[in-house]
């Protein structure tokens, strides 16, 4: 009878363990179903060990309690698979602490079985209170995680699962083990945990190049709106200017009716430089994009590059404008770059083609350049300090549309196009 008890005790346990890390709330619902699976598995478990005694259940205890409680996790409560099994692995580790903690206070009793059994039940308690209060916020922080991250976790509490199933349950090699296979267990288990230390740092550094990827991104869609916002507030400045016309031409006319033409001329002259400032050329329908593109043409002249841009682009569009700014001004601001190193100017060309068909923006970015083009891949890649990220920008941002994108250099011309 005490044996049954002590597996009823570790079932209750281990699923209260389980309950606590998938965040499983304790409602009437719930703690219906959990005392009707507990109940079901403990007389499961009572009429196995009459028929087949408790060697039986102790070693087809993963058959009939572990692999039950999985298909219980994931289709009753709808929880994955991987978070399923990192956290059985875990609550079997943790019931070590019980075990231990009983078979200690049952020394001091010359191994009294009923007080083995009590010490249990009372270092369960225990345990699930701290677990519950210490250790579960970081568990269901952990379980957020990616699913390989998770997959990563899992491995050392299911070596250990393993091992001791293998070396204590069916067969004895832990207790009667000579050096050999101490040996084995211990060089085994280390090579698990260090290539799992590995594997998971490999995996972390991933997601910290991933995240400042997306950082990056975020910045760089950051400035483009505040550029945007500049640009619009030029055309707000060029409509006043249009608007107050007639009061220009009204000063200027004074002036030279006066003879003062020294006046007239240097208040042209100061018109004349404020609007090519505010002048924004119409290149598309599309206002955002517009401004990109005219904000870029005029960057490119400044550096004497010829630019030709080739943009049909409607106002209503199904992208969000700030992804086709990262693309656009990403790409032309690589192929300026890369043209302000062309000691020919004559060579220095750019060609900028944007267009909106069947629902599909087409951008196409070619430029020439001197030198030689080093690709990872499919995906160009600069040594030049705080450069190269621009590619991976545009590369996140056609990816956002499941769309495609694609980086070509012949005859001295590099070519970017995207479709999304």
């Amino acid at each position: 009878m005490l044996f049954v008890l002590d597996y009823f005790s570790v079932l209750i346990y281990g699923v209260m363990i389980m309950v606590f890390f998938l965040d499983i709330k304790l409602n009437r619902k719930n703690i219906l179903i959990l005392s009707c699976y507990v109940l079901f598995n403990a007389f499961l478990q009572f009429e196995l060990y009459h028929v087949f005694g408790a060697k039986f259940i102790e070693t087809s205890y993963p058959l009939v309690v572990h692999l039950p409680l999985v298909f219980f996790f994931c289709y009753i409560f709808k929880k994955r698979l991987n978070l399923v099994l990192f956290v059985l692995f875990t609550s079997y580790i943790l019931t070590a602490p019980r075990r231990w903690f009983g078979e200690v206070v049952a020394l001091l009793f010359n191994n009294d079985p009923t007080v083995l059994i009590i010490a249990k039940i009372i270092a369960s308690i225990i345990l699930l209170f701290v677990i519950y209060q210490y250790l579960c916020p970081y568990v269901n922080r952990i379980l957020k995680y990616s699913s390989s991250r998770i997959i990563l976790l899992t491995v050392v509490p299911a070596s250990s699962y393993i091992i001791t199933y293998a070396t204590t349950v069916y067969t004895d090699a832990l207790y009667n083990s000579n050096i050999l296979v101490v040996g084995l267990f211990s060089v085994g288990f280390n090579f698990v945990f260090y290539t799992f230390i590995i594997a998971y740092f490999i995996e972390m550094d991933k997601n910290y190049a991933s995240q400042m990827e997306q950082t990056i991104l975020e910045m760089q869609i950051d400035t483009t709106l505040i550029q945007i916002e500049e640009y619009k507030e030029s055309q707000k400045q060029g409509a006043i200017y249009r608007h107050d016309l007639r009061h220009h031409l009204q000063y200027i006319s004074t002036c030279i009716s006066e003879s003062h033409t020294d006046e007239a001329l240097a208040y042209i002259t100061k018109i004349n430089r404020d609007v090519t400032d505010i002048l924004v050329k119409q290149y598309c329908e599309n206002t955002s994009i517009n401004l990109v593109l005219s904000a870029y043409a005029t960057k490119a002249k400044n550096k004497n590059i010829d630019i030709e841009i080739d943009a049909v682009v409607p106002m209503k569009i199904s992208m969000h404008f700030t992804d086709i700014c990262v693309i656009l001004s990403n790409g032309i601001e690589n192929a300026i770059h890369a043209c302000n190193k062309i000691e020919n100017e004559s060579n220095r060309k750019i060609r900028v083609s944007c267009k909106y068909q069947n629902n599909k923006l087409k951008i196409e970015i070619c430029n020439n350049f001197d030198g030689k083009i080093r690709f990872e891949g499919d995906i160009p890649i600069s040594t030049e300090q705080n450069h190269g990220l621009g590619v991976k920008s545009i590369v996140a941002s056609v990816k956002k549309y499941q769309g495609l994108c694609s980086f070509t250099e012949e005859n001295g011309i590099f070519t970017m196009r995207g479709i999304l």
